[in-house]
């Protein structure tokens, strides 16, 4: 834990579920933008599916494995 927790400190990067997280004063106008409307893309097309459908979609971590 405390590894993890000075390890944060340095980089102010974290993983999360297999995936690195920056924090915003990282990314650039345009790579916030793109997270925003990727983010908003997602959103529809996860609402639109039916519920079984979703729960399949949202328990995999990335679109290969399914």
């Amino acid at each position: 834990l405390v590894l993890k927790v000075v390890l944060l400190c340095l980089t102010k990067r974290i993983m999360l579920h297999g995936r690195l997280v920056f924090f915003d004063d990282e990314l650039s106008e345009k790579e916030l933008k793109q997270i925003e409307a990727d983010d908003q893309a997602i959103q529809t097309v996860l609402l639109g599916l039916l519920e079984d459908i979703y729960v399949a979609v949202d328990s995999y971590e990335t679109a290969q494995e399914i």
